[in-house]
Parts: structure tokens; sequence; C-alpha cells
């Protein structure tokens, strides 16, 4: 059963899938996947035209006001198709700006981002660890900002119009700001295995900010919830992922023959179909059941979304290992796509924090030690 089930949640899935199979098939990936910065900014914007960049946001700020679960319809389509784009960043960006965005954001840049007409990635944090967002120097005399540090890296900065960085100015201080990519901002390639999604890490070196790119004071609080959404879309991405590669493992086994038979009649590719399948349930349910605490404010929203993180960014992975193995030799070879997929994978699992990182995150919240330092784990990305 497909994530956003309810009526709404079904549509857009439907619609999603359609658009990415009309306006980017498979080889349209593989093509995008040779061109320098492997984004089209006019599949972006079509995207955009559908209202598929705005399905939770609020209807008073210029969005569909459907809620995470039904966003989830759309970020599965995102995963099983590979689309590339910010997805998950432009979704926790517009969230920001709806909440806490000045009159003139939420007029001028919100609806932008959300037709596709303009790019947002987000920078929560650093790689020195969790909620260790990069330093800002204090305001200035002109009443301007300026930023120093370096972030996680970030999904597609490279083309992106704006970036949401969350600074420090004080010690106890937390900022947002919306900046534009033309800031004297330097961008770094990130390695990454995903052919299909570039990340890059992003610095400030005496980067001057007006005070009106200013978004609000945050805490903590914030950022988990930033985190939360950015994690269960991830995770529902990774789910449409996972649903790709069991189909195509399927069909495979039903149709090569070895020994005069289908390989899928033998007992251990049979086993192995039925496991990754076992393990794609609970990633969906993992997931559906995180995306709903989160519409519903539900207490434990964020044990429900590192719940699904931590167990779909390892199942992905697996699930995606064994489809190669299920294709054999040809499985890792360009002439077929499972490898696109295991790449993708990967870099599910690390982005937005690995399971490690969120499995100590749940320690956090339950109150329970962890056996590392503060530094501990990977910081989300």
């Amino acid at each position: 059963m497909p994530l956003g089930t309810s009526d709404d949640g079904a549509i857009l899935g439907k619609a999603m899938r359609a658009f990415v199979e009309a306006e980017c098939p498979i080889g349209g990936i593989r093509e995008l996947a040779q061109t320098p910065n492997g984004f089209d900014p006019t599949l972006w914007r079509r995207g955009g035209d559908l209202g598929l960049l705005s399905v939770s946001i609020p209807q008073q700020d210029g969005g569909l006001g459907q809620g995470i679960a039904a966003t989830c319809a759309v970020a599965e389509e995102v995963g099983r198709g590979l689309l590339p784009g910010p997805f998950a960043s432009t979704i926790v960006a517009a969230h920001v700006l709806a909440a806490a965005g000045s009159r003139e954001q939420r007029r001028e840049v919100l609806p932008a981002i959300l037709a596709g007409d303009q790019i947002v990635t987000v920078a929560l944090c650093d790689d020195t660890g969790p909620y260790k967002p990069i330093s800002a120097v204090a305001e200035n005399a002109g009443g301007s900002y300026v930023l120093n540090g370096s972030t996680c890296p970030a999904e597609h900065a490279d083309v992106a119009d704006w970036l949401l960085v969350v600074a420090r100015v004080d010690e106890r201080r937390l900022v947002q700001f919306l900046v534009p990519r033309n800031a004297g901002i330097t961008i770094t390639p990130h390695p990454t295995l995903d052919l299909t999604r570039r990340l890059f890490v992003v610095s400030f070196d005496g980067v001057a900010v007006q005070a009106d790119a200013l978004v609000g004071d945050i805490g903590v609080a914030t950022i988990e919830r930033a985190i939360d959404i950015a994690s269960v879309l991830v995770a529902a991405g990774s789910v449409g992922g996972a649903t790709r590669v069991l189909e195509m493992s399927t069909t495979h086994a039903r149709e090569r023959v070895q020994f005069g038979r289908a390989i899928g009649s033998f007992q251990a590719v049979k086993h192995k179909c039925a496991n990754m399948l076992i393990a794609l349930e609970g990633c969906r349910a993992a997931t559906s059941h995180a995306a709903t605490a989160l519409d519903n404010g539900a207490s434990g929203a964020s044990l429900a979304a590192s719940s699904a993180k931590s167990f779909v960014g390892d199942a992905y992975p697996r699930i995606a290992g064994d489809a190669l193995q299920i294709h054999g030799g040809m499985g890792f070879t360009w002439e077929l796509d499972v490898h696109l997929y295991l790449r993708r994978a990967k870099a599910d699992h690390a982005i937005f924090g690995t399971p490690r990182w969120h499995r100590e995150r749940l320690c956090r919240l339950l109150g329970l030690a962890t056996t590392r330092g503060p530094r501990s784990g990977s910081a989300p990305r």
C-alpha cells in the first residue's frame, strides 16, 4: 500500500508518478547524471506548476495544506523515479518561511519557491556535531550580520537561488538567514555515490548579509522540527526507491532462466525476495506512522521520525544490495538501473543524519545515556 493513503494523498501520488514517467523517465535521469550539475530547472518548475512543492504548506501561505503525510506520497514517487533536486530541503525551508519568515519573505520569496521558479536548499548545522550550527559574527554597527564557518553537505547548493542557514549569534541565541547564493558564498562539491543528487559544502568567510535576510530567532525545538520533517521525507523517498528495486528484482527472477528454470523458483532467491518485502513493509509502516505523528503534533513525533529514519536508512541499502545480487553479474553494470538505486540508498542512509546518529538522538530524547561523547554521531546533513 502506498504512503499517503488518504484520497488526497493517493491522488497526489498518482499525479507525481505520471509526471515523473512522462517528464523524466529513467533514461532522462541517466542523461541528467552526465551533465555538470545533474539538475533540470525546467523539470523542477513544471513540478512546481503542478503544486508538488506546496502540498504540506498552509493554504494562507499559498500551499495546499494537506500535511506531511500527503507530501510523503509525493516524496515516495521522487525516490521511486530518482528525481534530482533538493526536494526535502525545499519542503523544510518552505515550512520555516511560512512559520517565521518576514512579510516580504512570505509574499515574495515563498511563492517563487513553491512555484519552482526559485530554488532553495538548507544548511542546518556544521560538521562539528549535532545542533552545532555554523558560527555567525555579532551584529555590526550598520545592522547587518557577518557569517563565518561551513556547513554539512547541502543538496544542489550550486543551483540554489537561496540558502536557509542556521547561525549562532552568541552562546544562547540562534537565528536563521535566507542568504542569496551570490552573496560571496564558497560552494565546494562534496564526494557522493549518488549520481542523481549532488551535495556541496557551503562555506562562509566574512559573508555580509543584510538585516532583512533574518528569518527569526529559533531554538533547539525548531531545529528538531526541521530535522523531523526532512528525515520523514527522505525515508518516504527511500520507500519509493526500495519499492522499485523490489519490483525490478521479482520481474528479473521470473524472467531469468538458469538450469532450465526461472531463478525465482530457487529457494535462495525466493527467500531473498521475501526478506526484501518484509523489510520494505516495515519501512512503509514506520514512515507512515512518523508522518501521521508530525501532522497530529504528537508528543512523540521526534521519536517516530528518528525511528523511521534509522530503520529505513539501514533497510534501503540492504534491499538495494539484495536486488543487485538477484540481478547477478550484470547488476552493478551501467546497462542496468539497479546500481543507481543502490547509490541513492547509500546517500539516503547518510543525509539528514545517519541511522547511528538518529539512534543516539532517540537515546537523548528518551533520557538514556549513550556511550559516546558530546560530539557523537554524524551531524544531520
